[in-house]
């Protein structure tokens, strides 16, 4: 988790004495082998049996730590609030952490992915930086051990109750730098180079820690884990690397609608309305994101595949 540094250290101490608490710890190195400091108090990676109690008190402190890019009014795809006063936006905030915890597709019986804790291990997600430095680390263990019992528990964000993405287009606006690059790349580059390049690797930042590799999902992008070769003398030869990224390109292309790209399933997907019963994990803040953007703007302009 975030480190203090020796100046906040001193700061929270005295803050803390002055408010007459008692002060275990302020780091985690304070606290036993197995348990880490949170909120100047020692604490075992033990949820409460209520998990709602447990979110407030044990969880919420955790995330607001080590995931504070996503607190509130930061405009990410998920977000918490932790107004705790009001019991609606206390089960909104676990009704979108539960997107983040284990796939909605999950077979029945299955431990499915916890797709949430991954981020936190700097496993998936496009550049998104690690938390904890390992499965080991108290708070981790805390998280996961919450997560199990919780999940069948906390609310579901149902389809319906997420907006469909608009036909018409975006804000009109220049794309930032960076994405208006990539559109000049794509438009610029022979096709396959281009969707290399520029497409393959953003859609596997933003949906590869859920659709790589196990085969568990609607559909699946293994260029990032290829997938086990059955065990079987007649399987053939692995698949060769550019097999596998060509398999993914059409994989994509198959979730692109190039004449009305608003209505593609990689961006309503994107923007949680999947039609199923539980919505779909909101990857665009809005398709004013400009990720989104850059992905529409690909759909439209971008060369098409090459034809067979």
């Amino acid at each position: 988790m975030t480190r203090l540094t020796p100046l906040a250290s001193f700061a929270a101490l005295i803050f803390a004495g002055c408010a007459g608490e008692s002060v275990d710890c302020i780091i985690d190195s304070d606290c036993a082998e197995g348990q880490y400091c949170v909120s100047t108090a020692c604490a075992d990676p033990v949820p409460l049996a209520d998990s709602e109690a447990a979110y407030r008190t044990q969880i919420a402190p955790l995330l607001e730590v080590g995931c504070n890019c996503h607190g509130p009014g930061t405009g990410r795809p998920w977000s918490y609030e932790h107004r705790f006063d009001d019991p609606a936006a206390t089960r909104a905030d676990m009704a979108v952490l539960r997107q983040w915890l284990y796939d909605p597709l999950q077979a029945e019986g299955t431990d499915g992915r916890p797709t949430a804790w991954l981020y936190g291990l700097a496993q998936c997600g496009f550049n998104h930086p690690g938390v904890y430095a390992g499965p080991t680390e108290p708070q981790y263990r805390m998280l996961m051990s919450w997560a199990a019992q919780a999940v069948p528990e906390l609310p579901v964000i149902q389809a319906v109750d997420v907006a469909v993405p608009p036909n018409d287009p975006p804000a009109e606006a220049p794309l930032p730098d960076l994405e208006a690059q990539a559109l000049q790349a794509i438009r610029t580059s022979p096709y396959a180079q281009g969707m290399r390049q520029e497409i393959l690797p953003r859609v596997l930042g933003q949906c590869g820690c859920c659709h790589a590799g196990d085969g568990r999902r609607g559909w699946k992008l293994v260029s990032l884990y290829p997938p086990e070769p059955p065990p079987s003398e007649d399987a053939g030869p692995p698949p060769t690397e550019e097999e596998l990224i060509a398999r993914d390109i059409a994989t994509i292309e198959g979730y692109a609608n190039r004449l009305n790209p608003d209505q593609s399933r990689l961006l309503r997907y994107g923007l949680g309305a999947n039609g199923a019963i539980e919505a779909h994990p909101k990857i665009f803040s809005s398709a004013d994101d400009p990720r989104y953007r850059l992905l529409r703007e690909w759909m439209a302009q971008g060369p098409p595949p090459p034809e067979n």
